[in-house]
């Protein structure tokens, strides 16, 4: 419980200086604070999950490999951004439902599609991967550009030492808080891949949930919005590719009946809330019930 504790605090103290970091950055680079979340914000939250997926890769574990991703996808479109959104519901950015969420829902049933015969390979690994690659091209060629702004007043130094200083406390914060998950799990005689998708998957994904509550309170919708839909993209098209590149990820039939068809269901469900201006109050109540129903299930039917 000590170690479970200290981790949460952890992870509340990176949070707080990636979005005081990126911030100020996006102000030096004239950049939105959307690519932003969607890139350097996303990047720093999802070190934990890409570092759960090592190492369980380097240990043979493919359940716990796939488990984290999928899990952490669910856990930030069905938990952390609902609860983003009772604090604060901003206007949605018009590039994230013409561009991100198709394409993360795409890239998703890809890997479900790729996934069906239960192993991702290196070669399919490769493609996710440029993809990416792809991607990220597109998005800082086309990025969207501020008008002028005032000199800013915090050293650059200073501003990159904030978001270096913040990596460690995400990661030690987030490996500290799924290895007391996990202990907690194991005692309980709970598969790997329940383990994955629920315990490490919430742990894991308390950075982007602590980075977007602080946005939040901020009234920081771009960033707010960028972390979530970044964070799963770096999931699908970079944590992944590099897990299976490092071997074969072979998993358990559940993911194609169970797992992949909740994650693409959630994702079609906020696609349709996003054709709206902004989230009205009551639609991050059905995701936090959709994700509900999913753990329900999930430790239901094993």
């Amino acid at each position: 419980m000590f170690l479970f504790v200290v981790g949460l605090f952890l992870l509340y103290l990176g949070a707080e200086s990636i979005v005081f970091g990126t911030t100020a950055l996006s102000k030096r680079i004239n950049i939105s604070s959307f690519t932003l979340g969607l890139t350097l914000v996303a990047f720093a939250t999802s070190l934990p999950e890409a570092l759960v997926s090592i190492f369980a890769q380097i240990h043979g574990s493919g359940d716990i490999a796939l488990g984290n991703v999928v899990g952490s996808n669910l856990a930030n479109f069905g938990l952390v951004l609902p609860i983003s959104l009772l604090i604060f519901s901003p206007v949605i950015p018009r590039h994230l439902k013409k561009i991100e969420l198709p394409l993360f829902f795409g890239v998703t049933l890809l890997v479900y599609l790729l996934s069906y015969n239960g192993v991702i390979g290196r070669v399919e690994a490769g493609f996710l991967f440029l993809c990416f690659v792809i991607y990220l091209v597109y998005l800082f060629w086309n990025k969207e550009r501020l008008p002028p702004l005032p000199k800013p007043t915090r050293p650059l130094y200073l501003v990159i030492l904030v978001i270096l200083v913040s990596f460690p406390f995400l990661i030690f914060g987030a490996r500290w808080t799924y290895m007391g998950a996990l202990e907690i799990a194991h005692r309980m005689g709970i598969s790997e891949r329940i383990i994955s998708l629920s315990l490490i998957a919430i742990g894991t994904s308390l950075p982007e949930l602590m980075t977007n509550v602080i946005a939040a309170c901020r009234r920081k919708g771009e960033l707010l919005y960028g972390n979530i839909v970044g964070s799963n993209l770096f999931n699908t098209l970079f944590i992944l590719p590099i897990a299976a590149w490092i071997r074969p990820i072979g998993f358990s039939k559940h993911f194609i009946v169970y797992d992949f068809p909740m994650l693409l269901g959630i994702t079609f469900l906020i696609w349709l809330f996003l054709m709206i201006r902004r989230m009205e109050k009551w639609q991050p109540f059905y995701l936090l019930f959709f994700y509900a129903f999913y753990i329900g299930l999930l430790y239901g039917r094993g």
